[in-house]
């Protein structure tokens, strides 16, 4: 989900955010959920109901949804415009002097963003109401416990067996050193933004994709996530090892940028690691100290697997009760079963499910599910037989 503004405007509003502060915040600890990789943090404004935000290392800045911006009748100051993983420039209005309570603390952010989310949130499979970026994370040490289901902040203190990994900012975006070994056993030293909005392992930049020839080893492609600023299409494979902080990763699951456009497609910093790596953490980032603190949790050995049927799936619209085919990649079971682009599935093995368990049924290989497909009013039967696709 990442985004930056451009222009003037932009610099203004960088230069606002970072001047923003709230009082002292107390240590806490408040339960997450997790999606996709993604940590989504109940987040309080005023009085109303708390609202699911996407806490994301790396957006420059925070946002509302502008789903959020109606429902509480907010009234912006100014427009303006965002990027994000997206290639596409979208509109956003501005809003100024917020308080977020986050676990019973008043954060309060200088500027922040009212920006579309629906096309991410209906390819998550669940609203999300808002973004926490750089904005909220530069305020205290936040500590991401993914096994728990737990996000802890206001303590600096280092977890048990954690490694610390510096931090160097590029145009305010937290960037670490990583080694990534393709396929061919070309060993490239990267620069990688450390990304939760990213659910997968490691995304490359697609001007160091390009000069590498990382393309070359990855022989999915497709519009495999979708961002503030539309889909983002990329090449999806197994490289042979990823190494970061002295973790040694075997096998990832990787993909690479061929957008034109958008955080992907610049040459600044090489990629990011993304939530597939994290999540095999407790991640502590604590920005005034430039570090990145690691440790390994239960997950850290667990093998990389991808979708095993070769379509993308997304909610049809914000009730999030009815599901449609995203795409469908050549050569593929969800192909071979005769699936199409905007199929809706109706039923799994004659059981309605959500995006997120479609998901999980298509993780694993040899499964065979029987599909109950709606096709302009007609419906019909198929069947799926997962397999490993990289």
């Amino acid at each position: 989900m990442r985004s930056y503004y451009r222009g003037k405007a932009a610099l203004l509003a960088l230069l606002l955010f970072a001047c923003a502060s709230s009082p002292a915040i107390r240590t806490a600890e408040v339960p997450v959920e997790v999606t996709q990789n993604h940590v989504y943090v109940p987040v309080t404004i005023g009085r109303h109901a708390p609202l699911w935000f996407l806490l994301d290392t790396g957006a420059q800045i925070s946002a509302f949804a502008q789903t959020t911006v109606d429902a509480l009748h907010l009234v912006p100051g100014e427009t303006g415009q965002v990027r994000g993983a997206g290639p596409a420039v979208v509109e956003t209005s501005v809003f100024h002097d917020v308080d977020l309570d986050v676990g019973g603390n008043a954060i309060h952010v200088g500027r922040i963003a009212g920006v579309p989310l629906t096309e991410p949130s209906l390819s998550e499979g669940r609203a999300i109401d808002g973004i926490l970026g750089r904005s909220v994370i530069e305020q205290s040490v936040f500590t991401i416990d993914y096994e728990r289901r737990a996000l802890r902040f206001g303590d600096a203190a280092v977890p048990a067996g954690a490694v610390v990994v510096p931090v160097t900012f590029d145009a305010r975006r937290p960037v670490i050193a990583a080694e990534l070994t393709l396929a061919d056993g070309r060993t490239l030293p990267m620069r990688l933004l450390v990304d939760t909005g990213a659910a997968r392992a490691v995304v490359v930049n697609r001007p160091f994709a390009e000069k590498h020839h990382v393309y070359d080893s990855l022989p999915l492609e497709g519009p495999f996530s979708v961002g503030i600023g539309g889909p983002s299409r990329q090449r999806m494979g197994r490289a042979k090892r990823f190494a970061v902080a002295g973790f040694t990763f075997d096998a990832p699951v990787i993909s690479a940028s061929l957008d034109r456009a958008g955080a992907t497609a610049i040459g600044e910093i090489d990629g990011l690691i993304g939530g597939e790596i994290l999540r095999r953490f407790t991640v502590t980032l604590d920005y005034a100290r430039g570090r990145l603190l690691l440790a390994p949790n239960a997950a850290l050995h667990e093998p990389f697997e991808a979708d095993m049927s070769g379509a993308g799936f997304k909610a049809a619209d914000l009730k999030f009760d009815r599901i449609l085919t995203r795409y469908v990649l050549p050569h593929s079971p969800a192909s071979e079963a005769g699936l199409q682009e905007g199929d809706e599935i109706v039923s799994v093995d004659g059981e309605h499910v959500s995006v997120q368990r479609l998901r999980a049924f298509f993780g694993e290989p040899g499964k065979r599910y029987a599909l109950r497909v709606r096709r302009g009013g007609r419906e019909f039967d198929a069947e799926i037989v997962t397999r490993r696709l990289v």
